[in-house]
């Protein structure tokens, strides 16, 4: 059994931290920035559940959304959430979560 995930029941007090651990393994197991940001945007469900999550920084644009390989920047959608992201940071220093 050594070596071997271990997988609980999504209702045991244990799961999330299973879930974590799962998501830094796969995180340290990526091989580029662009399948660990496909891992932020499309394995992290399991953690906070979520309809949909975008990555995008304000050098870049939208960097990763879920449930595509490559966001397409001439999609209706990548380019709205680029517009949003941008008027949400305006004046913003640091980092942020929206």
């Amino acid at each position: 059994m050594q070596g071997q995930p271990i997988r609980l029941d999504a209702r045991h007090p244990a799961a999330p931290l299973n879930v974590l651990l799962e998501l830094s393994r796969a995180a340290r197991a990526a091989k580029s920035l662009p399948e660990l940001e496909f891992l932020w945007v499309n394995n992290t469900h399991s953690l906070a559940p979520y309809r949909q999550a975008a990555l995008w920084d304000a050098i870049a644009g939208v960097r990763a959304l879920s449930g595509v390989v490559a966001p397409e920047a001439h999609a209706p959608y990548t380019q709205w959430i680029a517009s949003l992201c941008a008027h949400l940071t305006i004046g913003q220093r640091s980092p942020a979560v929206i």
